[in-house]
């Protein structure tokens, strides 16, 4: 977190991005949607924000130091000040009255029988959410909101970041063993933070090349352990569990885990190839401009079914790039 402290000691300051090996992105406006949010977020305007491309000269170039990084040191106080200030321009007569939920069910790495879960939640009354559905803005005042704010260990974690001390009561359930993800950013953030590991069984995702994977793994947890944690929040979850669907679930679940995984995966192919093609340019041939790892994707990619991309000929694609 480089932003707000420039932005706090250079008021006027222009924010310059440097693009991918690609290229790609080659301008603010093509950046993803979730860098636009966080701008917004800031009160950065786009049109002080530029993306480079190619080596550049500046007459004053101002780096300023990390603020906090994911795996600690956490922020400063005076850092969480700043965030303070931000945070309540946006969060304005938020009150914390409520429990949430932060769910993975629908992601690649999430606990079996995750849905039964969030059914259970919100039949005691938890607001469950989704937050990759959600625009950015309404996930941070969803967790402003929360008295007691409860997520499954993941990338969501890092969203109150955005935050200053605008936390309450904070919970993880631990999904990868021994993992206290954000911990040095969301203590000093939360009235509490906690973190439950109740695993029975833990089955990391896996590559297309066989490579570990922990971001996509699966997580069993154990539902004495699980129930009891939920005891221990006074929420009862006990009261509308299914244990007997529950174990139907899990036994579903490497197999229905490993069809999400292999979706993401074939995504994040796809878009690895749709950057090193349009890197390229319009005429990309087999011989000079693609490596040997371009050429076994496309061959994964053109084996995987329903997934047919042509590969580059060394004629002119009119997008520069094969369809994908």
């Amino acid at each position: 977190m480089r932003l707000v402290p420039t932005l706090a000691h250079h008021p006027d300051a222009r924010f310059l991005f440097a693009a991918q090996p690609s290229g790609h992105p080659d301008s603010i406006d093509a950046a993803p949607r979730f860098l636009h949010d966080v701008l917004d977020w800031l009160g950065i305007p786009t049109t002080r924000c530029h993306v480079v491309t190619t080596p550049v000269i500046v007459d004053e170039l101002v780096v300023a130091p990390q603020a906090e990084q994911l795996g600690g040191p956490g922020p400063t106080e005076q850092h969480l000040n700043l965030m303070d200030d931000i945070a309540r321009r946006h969060l304005s007569g938020t009150k914390r009255d409520r429990c949430v939920y932060v769910s993975r069910a629908a992601q690649a790495g999430h606990f079996a029988g995750e849905d039964l879960l969030e059914e259970a939640l919100a039949a005691c009354g938890v607001q469950v959410i989704r937050p990759e559905t959600l625009p950015l803005g309404a996930q941070l005042r969803t967790y402003a909101s929360a008295r007691l704010l409860i997520f499954a260990e993941g990338s969501a974690m890092y969203g109150p970041l955005l935050l200053g001390r605008s936390l309450g009561d904070v919970v993880v359930l631990v999904r990868r063993p021994g993992q206290r993800l954000a911990r040095p950013s969301l203590l000093p953030r939360s009235t509490s933070l906690r973190y439950f590991e109740g695993i029975a069984e833990y089955m990391p995702g896996r590559t297309w090349r066989g490579d570990v994977a922990n971001f996509g793994g699966l997580t069993v947890l154990d539902e004495k352990e699980l129930l009891q944690t939920f005891d221990v929040l006074d929420v009862p979850v006990r009261d509308h569990w299914d244990a007997a669907r529950y174990e139907e679930l899990c036994r579903k679940a490497p197999a229905d885990a490993l069809k999400i995984n292999e979706a993401a995966e074939r995504e994040r192919i796809r878009e690895a190839i749709r950057m090193r093609l349009a890197s390229t340019g319009a005429q990309p041939t087999p011989e000079h401009e693609l490596t040997e790892f371009d050429r076994r994707v496309i061959e994964v990619l053109e084996n995987m079914e329903g997934l047919q991309p042509d590969a580059p000929t060394g004629g002119e694609h009119p997008e520069g790039a094969p369809p994908l």
